[in-house]
């Protein structure tokens, strides 16, 4: 590139410019023509125009392309919180499952209403809700996953990005929390419903959040789109 530089730069040093000029302005009989001026005037023109169809072209093919990128992220990001929704249901429903029953002194597994329950009828149950549980769990991990591929943790994403993470992770803890609850007892020093509405709160509120700054972000991005950036 510094090569070809310095060659054009060579090049319009040594042209004579005098020449061109009485070439361009001057007839034979050494009076001024108006015709070199158009001529001059029209290739001005011609090259301003192709700059600027040029500048042109490539400012509409950065909004498209951007304005493709925004919606499969604001896709994505749908896909997501919805995904968000499936996992918190899911658990809080294993949970009431789990909160229904508890273990007696012999070992016998009880319901809400006092009667016993096989132990295998239990598992199995329990065990369907937790494929649910796993099922929607990757499906939260799967559209983070995508939502990051587009999206970087540059200034203006970041707290997008930050919004995307935390509520991945509080997913993530409560899962964990009702996995290793034991029936009868509390959670996080609650009772199981009391929880469960604690969960449904605190991921509502991550949700809302994630939405209202994925809002503001999509925002100034169709800002950008429309300048062409």
């Amino acid at each position: 590139m510094s090569k070809l530089l310095s060659s054009i730069t060579t090049w319009w040093l040594n042209i004579d410019w005098e020449k061109v000029a009485n070439f361009l302005f001057i007839d034979k009989d050494n009076k001024f023509q108006w015709i070199g001026v158009s001529a001059v005037f029209a290739v001005v023109v011609f090259f301003f125009n192709t700059s600027w169809e040029h500048h042109k072209l490539n400012a509409e093919i950065k909004s498209k392309s951007r304005i493709q990128w925004m919606n499969t992220v604001r896709e994505y990001i749908v896909d997501y919180t919805i995904a968000a929704q499936d996992l918190d249901l899911a658990l809080r429903k294993m949970l009431a499952y789990k909160a229904r029953h508890e273990v007696q002194r012999t070992g016998e597994l009880t319901n809400e209403e006092g009667f016993v329950i096989s132990i295998e009828d239990y598992e199995s149950e329990l065990t369907a809700r937790n494929d649910v549980v796993n099922l929607s769990s990757r499906a939260v991990s799967k559209t983070r996953g995508l939502l990051m591929l587009y999206i970087t943790n540059s200034k203006s994403e970041r707290a997008l990005v930050k919004n995307i993470q935390d509520l991945a992770d509080y997913l993530q803890v409560a899962r964990s929390k009702v996995g290793s609850y034991k029936e009868g007892t509390q959670i996080e020093g609650q009772h199981p419903n009391d929880y469960a509405e604690t969960l449904q709160k605190d991921i509502e509120n991550r949700i809302n959040l994630l939405t209202e700054t994925a809002r503001d972000y999509m925002k100034n991005e169709w800002e950008r789109a429309k300048k062409g950036q």
